[in-house]
């Protein structure tokens, strides 16, 4: 939060994660893994609005 711009970058890094994710299902992929640990979301909102992925 003290770097200049560190708070941008990770909303984008984010929003950019998921755009490609999302892109990639589009596509056929099945399956998607998580090598992260953390409080992202966006697996739990996958799995909720995509039970078949």
């Amino acid at each position: 939060m003290m770097i200049p711009g560190l708070m941008i970058h990770y909303v984008l890094r984010k929003n950019a994660i998921e755009k490609f994710t999302r892109n990639a299902i589009q596509e056929g992929a099945e399956q998607i893994v998580n090598l992260g640990a953390g409080f992202d979301s966006l697996l739990y909102r996958l799995a909720h609005e995509l039970p078949g992925v």
